[in-house]
């Protein structure tokens, strides 16, 4: 489909031309890695927010890199970029502003989910999709 057939919100979110050249069109494909994403991508949210608390920079760069190599399918430069710092922070072990990138991650997060959902619907796709919480 065209992206005129996307809301505008979705559109800003998701390069929708770029993800569906990436999955050459195959919407079946695509729905594959969404439905993967909206399975694994809770767990990981988890394992952030556990290390952040914690303190543990290790679980925090593991759990956002495999975090972002997800998003990295979807053409979606916000949520790729919120993962990048999380996981950036953890490489460091720099919890200053961990809290915040956190928060930001889950609203880009929140935002990319939203977009596929409606990407799901707008092709009949089955879909399940995933919900993220700050505690």
């Amino acid at each position: 489909m065209g992206n005129d057939f996307y809301n505008e919100k979705t559109q800003n979110i998701v390069n929708v031309q770029d993800l569906l050249h990436r999955v050459n069109g195959n919407f079946d494909l695509l729905n594959r890695i969404v439905i993967l994403y909206n399975k694994r991508s809770p767990e990981l949210v988890k394992k952030i927010r556990e290390g952040i608390h914690r303190k543990d920079p290790y679980l925090v760069r593991y759990a956002a890199h495999n975090l972002r190599g997800m998003v990295s399918n979807f053409a979606s430069v916000s949520a790729l970029q919120a993962a990048l710092l999380m996981e950036q922070a953890g490489e460091k072990g720099d919890f200053s502003q961990a809290d915040y990138l956190f928060e930001n991650l889950l609203k880009e997060l929140t935002y990319l989910t939203q977009a596929l959902q409606e990407i799901q619907e707008k092709e009949n796709l089955p879909s399940a999709s995933s919900t993220y919480s700050s505690t």
